[in-house]
């Protein structure tokens, strides 16, 4: 996710804030960091795996909005860029929730 070899961890807290915590290349996580606010606003968040083929884990976002593709920047200060798509129009319900 922010570009290093070993895996990271995006989660997202009761208040909707999004974090990122790093992996360490040693089977542990470094300090979480915060990477955006508002993500309250989607029922779902779906780990995607490689949507756009650029060799970053993307996300998937489902709410009343609509639904969005966040594509990895590979940055942890701005790790995802936006992008509509009718990808899972409708679908969203389908999906596990996430609590």
């Amino acid at each position: 996710m922010a570009g290093t070899a070993a895996g990271d961890l995006v989660a997202r807290d009761k208040d909707g804030v999004l974090w990122l915590y790093q992996g360490n290349g040693r089977g542990n996580f470094s300090a979480r960091v915060r990477i955006g606010g508002g993500w309250g606003v989607f029922s779902h968040l779906v780990g995607a795996g490689d949507v756009d083929s650029d060799g970053r884990p993307d996300l998937i976002a489902y709410g009343a909005g609509g639904t969005y593709v966040y594509r990895s920047t590979g940055s942890t200060t701005a790790p995802f860029s936006r992008q509509s798509t009718s990808l899972y129009a409708g679908e969203g319900s389908k999906f596990n929730h996430i609590a």
